[in-house]
């Protein structure tokens, strides 16, 4: 089961989910590689989407991605490692925003257009998860309710014990 955003809010918490997977993969040396809504799950709770389909995963930083070169999801050649993935969340993001581009004011507009220049900055200095996770734009948009995510778990354990 697949499905895409279909809010501002459901994008930014969709988006701010991959990135903290992409961490999470990063900082074990693993790279996605290949970040495309059919990979990306809505989970169980309705602010969590979860990264699926590792298998063009990569360990090796500057090595080619040949097996996806004809993948229009893909960034320049030149682009590699944690780069490609923060690159691929850009690619999301344009083609979700595309859609979505009539909603919000223009002070929103301009704060999602300097997300996707940032995500899709060749540089890879400046291409990074920690520097996308601190975007305005990703903060604004995807204020969680922690306390009820912190209730959804804990009744999820609780019924998972029970049985």
């Amino acid at each position: 089961f697949s499905e895409e955003p279909s809010t501002v809010h459901d994008l930014a918490i969709a988006i701010h989910c991959v990135l903290l997977c992409l961490q999470a993969l990063h900082k074990a040396g693993v790279f996605h590689c290949d970040l495309r809504w059919p990979n990306i799950l809505r989970a169980y709770h309705p602010d969590r989407w979860v990264v699926i389909d590792p298998d063009y995963a990569e360990v090796e930083i500057g090595k080619p991605l040949v097996h996806l070169k004809a993948a229009k999801h893909l960034p320049d050649p030149k682009i590699s490692g944690p780069a490609t993935d923060v690159w691929m969340v850009g690619h999301l993001l344009f083609g979700e925003l595309s859609q979505l581009w009539n909603v919000g004011d223009q002070t929103a507009k301009e704060t999602a257009a300097s997300f996707l220049v940032q995500l899709t900055n060749p540089d890879p200095a400046e291409c990074t998860v920690s520097k996308a996770l601190d975007h305005p734009w990703l903060k604004n948009n995807s204020q969680l309710n922690n306390k009820a995510v912190n209730d959804y778990i804990l009744q999820r354990k609780t019924l998972l014990l029970a049985q």
